[in-house]
């Protein structure tokens, strides 16, 4: 099957392919059912004159941007850089108001949320125990007196080489990668319907927005933004989607978060296609007989009917 790169895609679909690898700095073709699908998973609609229909939900604001340089090369100047984080408002309301670790925050960036606690069973995730251990000694609080594990803070240095730190109007801390155009003031942080990562947009009169980049921001994984907090008696997904009662051991794949199938939906076991993602549910309009690889409570309408502030964004 044909291959199309990059160069011969529409600005727009390219800019939403490339921020879905910006984190693994993934070079890639895609055919033309891969497209199909990216299409598809991201619920868009095309315009004349290149632009395109997504929806989703605006998270916040940029408010301030720190250069690839945010990390300290020494790690003795880590307190220097969660003092100034602290000093900004936003940052600081927020880690009142929602009770919120900074220390925490800072190892969820740095691993970019790649770590034990939510992929136990993947041997080349971070340990954030023991990152969490050496933040903790280089700023002498936890095991102040053990020692300075400078190989793992090299390795977290070169992991976060050319992302800058971004901070909202409401204080979500984030990272991106490098874009189309730099970050700055102003730009929006949002949920796309149908992407894992925040995507970071930017105004551009009549109704439409420019793709920047894409996002890691912790306090918006597990879809938190649409579906809200998991119940404290819950864990957050593994890869292939499961959550786990931690008084009952009980483990299942429905999110507790959402309620039945809408009335005429049935979960069907579907046939896996290579353009689909790795883990992926199908369901069947029993009326219809249509089979679809996403789920029927997610889509915009079925959002906005729970008060989700569901968006419509036309991007070019």
């Amino acid at each position: 099957m044909a291959l199309y790169g990059r160069k011969s895609l529409p600005l727009t679909v390219v800019g939403l392919i490339d921020e879905c690898y910006w984190l693994a700095n993934i070079k890639a073709a895609f055919d033309v059912d891969t497209i199909l699908a990216i299409e598809q998973s991201i619920v868009t609609r095309c315009f004349g004159g290149g632009m395109l229909e997504v929806h989703g939900l605006v998270c916040g604001s940029v408010e301030s941007i720190f250069t690839p340089g945010w990390i300290p090369e020494d790690i003795s100047r880590l307190s220097a850089l969660l003092q100034m984080l602290r000093d900004l408002k936003p940052v600081a309301k927020r880690l009142q108001d929602c009770n919120i670790d900074l220390i925490d925050e800072l190892v969820s960036i740095l691993c970019d949320c790649f770590t034990k606690d939510r992929l136990a069973d993947d041997a080349s995730v971070w340990d954030q125990q023991e990152v969490r251990n050496l933040l903790d000694a280089a700023l002498g609080g936890g095991d102040s007196n053990g020692p300075i594990d400078i190989n793992l803070w090299t390795r977290l240095k070169v992991r976060n080489q050319g992302h800058s730190l971004i901070v909202s109007h409401n204080g979500l801390i984030g990272k991106v990668g490098d874009g189309r155009e730099m970050v700055r003031a102003g730009d929006m942080i949002t949920t796309v319907l149908g992407r894992n990562s925040p995507l970071i947009l930017r105004p551009a009169g009549d109704d439409a927005y420019v793709v920047i980049t894409g996002a890691l921001v912790p306090s918006l994984c597990d879809s938190v933004s649409i579906l809200g907090p998991l119940p404290d008696d819950r864990d957050h997904p593994q890869p292939q989607p499961h959550y786990t009662n931690n008084a009952t051991n009980e483990t299942t794949r429905e999110d507790p978060r959402l309620g039945p199938l809408p009335p005429g939906w049935i979960r069907v076991q579907g046939e896996w296609q290579h353009s689909q993602p790795i883990f992926v549910e199908h369901f069947q309009n029993v009326m219809t007989g249509e089979v679809v690889h996403w789920d029927p409570r997610l889509d915009a309408d079925a959002l906005r009917d729970r008060g989700v502030a569901i968006k419509t964004f036309l991007l070019k």
